[in-house]
């Protein structure tokens, strides 16, 4: 009895150790049994599981084979009881849903500048104290959140840039807009509102954050005091970003009034949280996904996630740190495991040292950066006769930008013998357009390779379930244009 007791403390330290390298290091240190083995922590609390994970991979082939094999199948297997079978079929369910996902038509529309002015003419209806509040975006245009970050007037001198930076990072945010009201006027921005202004603008800018607008706000008029500079290559890779700046356009930075209220002070309060709708059968396998997790707190933790992110696959993508924020370190944990097993069992099924085609080279890259919060680029190698045989981690960096070594680049091509190569990186929340830097990088790339006799054959961009290419072309004398 004593061993016994021994034994699973032993075992309870290994589980630790096992969740504190997947939070800090990702799927790629561990084999694909370890992955099985850790989900199965959920169903089988008191067990070693490894062992289970290594019988359900022999039986049925693969992961893959394991998540879709039949219900009965399962519980044959030496370990596996009917709530763990249920489980795996569950997690199993998960293939299918992501990316096809369906969103429902709730949630604000921020896209356009006098939308943004309403929607905060309306926030600061009837509040005769000053506030100065922002709205945090994705790249979309959609809003994750928005708070209240002073009880004090923009041109007091205490407007800070380290709230706006704090709360961009914690909401994963792409966009910021800003506001203040004059409770009483002047509704003209004052010297002091420019100066914060730029401030502000600068400092978002320097930590990789778009400051789209700044609005003033007077009874029911509104205006930007102009906060958009230098972003003209990030814009390039939002499209709603891009619509926004358009419709700011249209008014000329005049001063707009609000016909009319259809509700008064209707986002009263610091914080809104449930921006954006949801769909409801998705809400519902979610929660049940989670009950394995969390239990009792599984309706809690979905109406949590879902509005926010909006579909599973964004959740799934999120960091592990600002998840552990909303939902606590267990859950944290168990989504981000649900991303990589759910990534695993795709990639795994694609061979090295075979000819694949172009759907299915980008169907292994929208796997392999399934659950990725942050930028990650990857270099593809082929042999002579166009086979892949590997695919190479490069660089990474933050959710818009990852640093790339030529070096590291030609090292790792030279050394697998490669005729040809691909690069691929991720835009986590983005889009797959290109931007600048991605053109520049590839053409640079390429004359870079074509020194070394190799040719660059493809730049992939994934971003979630697309996958785009930088277009340049392709003979051997490249007369690269824009």
């Amino acid at each position: 009895m004593e061993n016994y007791i021994e034994d699973n403390r032993i075992h309870d330290g290994h589980r630790g150790r096992m969740r504190a390298k997947l939070i800090a290091h990702g799927q790629r240190i561990f084999d694909t049994y370890e992955l099985l083995e850790m989900l199965l922590y959920q169903t089988i609390p008191y067990k070693d599981t490894n062992p289970v994970s290594k019988r359900l991979l022999m039986a049925f082939g693969s992961l893959e084979g394991v998540l879709t094999a039949d219900r009965d199948a399962l519980t044959n297997v030496n370990g596996v009881g009917e709530r763990t079978a249920d489980f795996l079929t569950e997690v199993g369910k998960l293939g299918d849903i992501i990316g096809a996902e369906i969103l429902s038509d709730g949630g604000e529309d921020l896209t356009s500048y006098d939308a943004v002015g309403k929607y905060l003419v309306s926030y600061f209806s009837g509040m005769q104290e000053r506030q100065v509040i922002a709205l945090f975006l994705d790249s979309s245009m959609r809003l994750l959140c928005m708070k209240k970050l002073y009880d004090l007037d923009y041109d007091s001198g205490g407007v800070k840039a380290k709230p706006f930076i704090d709360e961009a990072v914690l909401s994963r945010a792409a966009v910021v807009i800003s506001a203040h009201n004059h409770p009483f006027g002047p509704f003209y921005p004052t010297q002091g509102d420019r100066a914060s202004n730029n401030a502000i603008t600068d400092a978002l800018m320097m930590a990789g954050f778009v400051h789209a607008e700044h609005y003033i706000i007077s009874g029911e008029c509104y205006a930007g005091i102009g906060s958009l500079k230098n972003f003209g290559i990030r814009a390039s890779q939002m499209p709603a970003l891009d619509g926004f700046i358009e419709s700011k356009g249209l008014f000329c930075d005049q001063p707009r009034r609000v016909s009319s209220l259809s509700q008064t002070n209707c986002l009263g309060g610091s914080e809104i949280g449930e921006a954006s709708g949801c769909n409801l059968k998705d809400l519902d396998y979610f929660k049940h996904l989670l009950d394995y997790a969390v239990g009792s707190s599984a309706d809690e933790a979905a109406r949590l996630l879902l509005p926010k992110y909006r579909t599973i696959e964004n959740i799934l993508t999120a960091s592990a740190r600002e998840l552990t924020a909303i939902v606590g370190e267990r859950c944290a944990f168990y989504l981000k495991l649900l991303a990589y097993v759910t990534s695993r069992r795709r990639t795994d099924s694609f061979a090295f040292g075979r000819s694949h085609t172009a759907a299915d080279t980008a169907e292994y890259l929208k796997a392999l950066f399934l659950g990725e919060s942050v930028e990650k680029t990857y270099l593809l190698t082929y042999g002579e006769s166009g086979k892949i045989t590997g695919c190479h981690l490069l660089g990474e960096g933050t959710v818009s930008s990852s640093e790339i070594l030529p070096r590291k680049a030609v090292e790792t091509a030279i050394s697998e013998s490669a005729a040809s190569v691909a690069l691929a990186h991720n835009h986590p929340f983005g889009t797959t357009k290109p931007s600048a830097d991605d053109v520049n990088l590839t053409k640079a790339f390429a004359t870079l390779f074509k020194n070394c006799e190799i040719t660059l054959t493809d730049h992939y961009i994934v971003a979630g379930q697309l996958c785009d290419t930088v277009r340049f072309e392709s003979e051997t004398e490249r007369d690269f244009e824009d």
